[in-house]
Order: structure tokens, then sequence, then C-alpha cells
């Protein structure tokens, strides 16, 4: 039994020619919203985790959107963070973005 996920996500490059895709399959997309409060008043504090079955070769700057059929270049996210959870067993291993 593998990672449990709720729909496909596809990973792009970006580079001279309008990108290279990095990886294009399953994943757990987890989309949160909220607001923070500072002194100065309230701030946005959305953000997307996408967690990914087994180690893949994603950098920071990359760009993702959720299924295959978007235009990523223009429709999809920025990675910020990348986290390469490649403890435990096979089953268990797993690519973590934090996404804007």
């Amino acid at each position: 039994m593998g990672m449990i996920t709720n729909g496909s996500c596809t990973v792009v490059r970006p580079d001279e020619e309008g990108g290279a895709v990095v990886y294009s399959g399953e994943c757990m997309w987890q989309a949160s919203f909220g607001f923070q409060v500072k002194g100065y008043g309230e701030e946005r504090s959305d953000g997307i985790a996408v967690f990914i079955p087994g180690i893949v070769e994603i950098k920071e700057g990359d760009m993702i959107a959720r299924g295959s059929g978007a235009d990523i270049m223009r429709e999809g996210f920025t990675v910020m963070k990348v986290y390469p959870r490649d403890y435990g067993s096979p089953a268990m291993q797993h690519t973590e973005l934090e996404v804007k």
C-alpha cells in the first residue's frame, strides 16, 4: 500500500523555451487559508502543502499546478521550499513542498 493521494499535479522547471516537466503524477494537495493578526493589522497567511510519493528532484522556484491540463506558467504556483522525507520504508518516503 502506498501513500494516500487526493489528485494529481504537474511540476515544471522554467527555462528559456517555456519549461520542462519535472514531475507529473499523483499527489496529496492540502490548501489552508487564514489570517495572522500583526501590530499593524491583519495579514493573509494562505499556504499550500503538496506531498508527492517518493523522492523527486524538485527545486525551489519550480512551478506547480493541480492536475495536468493547466497552463502552469500562467496559472500555477511557485515552489517555495522542498523537503525530501527519505526516512522509513520506501512506502513512507515522500517529497514535501511548500507552495505559494
